[in-house]
């Protein structure tokens, strides 16, 4: 009887975790990003630091007044994750990982200060793909 008893509560546990797992994996996130879609490097500023940067991109760090930033060079067709959204919502102003991000192309800068900002020049380019894509003029 006992026996019988244990093999419920197990058969109980896994169809709770599998009840939970796939609840949990339904919604996927996404990345929201920043492209360099022109024919040349283009510097990306930013804070606070990120875990991560993109592979030959030339990432640094650095203090200016106490702040540190980080740097990184994005190359023709790259891109930086700068937030995360889940799948079936809009991502919002919160979503973004940064609260300050300067962009300098050629003689041309953007700086975008506070999550607002930075949310304000994002954009859809395909369904749950939203970038702010830096293109030549």
């Amino acid at each position: 009887m006992d026996t019988n008893i244990n093999q419920y509560e197990t058969k109980s546990k896994l169809l709770i975790l599998l009840i939970i797992f796939g609840i949990t994996s339904c919604d996927p996130a996404h990345q929201i990003k920043i492209e360099n879609k022109t024919s040349q490097p283009i510097t990306v500023i930013f804070k606070p630091l990120m875990d991560s940067a993109p592979t030959d991109s030339n990432f640094a760090s650095f203090e200016t007044n106490d702040v540190l930033f980080g740097k990184t060079v994005l190359k023709s067709g790259q891109v930086l994750e700068i937030g995360t959204v889940a799948a079936r919502y809009n991502p919002q102003p919160d979503d973004i990982d940064f609260d300050y991000l300067e962009i300098h192309i050629d003689k041309d800068t953007m700086k975008l200060i506070g999550k607002l900002s930075i949310f304000s020049v994002i954009q859809e380019v395909d369904k749950l793909d939203w970038r702010l894509v830096i293109k030549n003029k």
